[in-house]
């Protein structure tokens, strides 16, 4: 809205200097050579010509600052809106990152939840199964349950079951979670 207007004025200011430009030019150039005979009249007449002219070279100057004034307004507005548009892209950013962080956050404590079960079970589990730690190798030790028949199916597993040997089973649990 703002940017039309001022265009707007911008196009009548560009006109009326053009056609001020034309009426000095139809007054003639007093730089110009012309063999005139120099008679009372036309030396009164060549005056208020060049007494218009004058002024309209004044109102052209005035008209030419007054453009470029324009122009640069119309640049410093243009400015101010493509740096509008940045901010609302960066907080439009921000929110979309604060969003992700949330979520981030919300899959962390889910993550929490479920590391503290797995070791609630693992020490609801150490009365009925004798549990025997290897040494932890970067993120894996090997738990092994010595007595099959105190093994119940309805105790969550911690890992799939890696082998079987015997009376033995033996489960994959990560280090993290022990």
């Amino acid at each position: 809205m703002v940017i039309t207007t001022m265009d707007e004025k911008l196009q009548k200011l560009r006109s009326q200097y053009g056609e001020i430009r034309q009426q000095a030019i139809e007054l003639g150039d007093p730089m110009a050579d012309s063999q005139v005979a120099a008679t009372l009249e036309d030396i009164k007449k060549q005056r208020e010509n060049a007494q218009r002219l004058a002024d309209l070279r004044s109102l052209a100057t005035n008209l030419q600052k007054e453009i470029q004034r324009r122009e640069g307004e119309l640049e410093q507005v243009a400015a101010q809106r493509a740096i509008e548009q940045a901010r609302e892209r960066v907080a439009a950013a921000e929110e979309g990152l604060e969003q992700l962080m949330i979520e981030f956050n919300e899959l962390t404590d889910k993550q929490h939840e479920i590391i503290a079960k797995a070791l609630e079970i693992s020490r609801r589990m150490a009365p009925i199964v004798n549990l025997a730690y290897a040494p932890y190798s970067k993120n894996q030790s090997t738990a092994m349950f010595t007595r099959k028949d105190y093994y119940l199916p309805s105790v969550p597993r911690i890992a799939p079951i890696k082998s079987k040997a015997g009376d033995y089973y033996i489960f994959e649990i990560s280090g993290e979670a022990l």
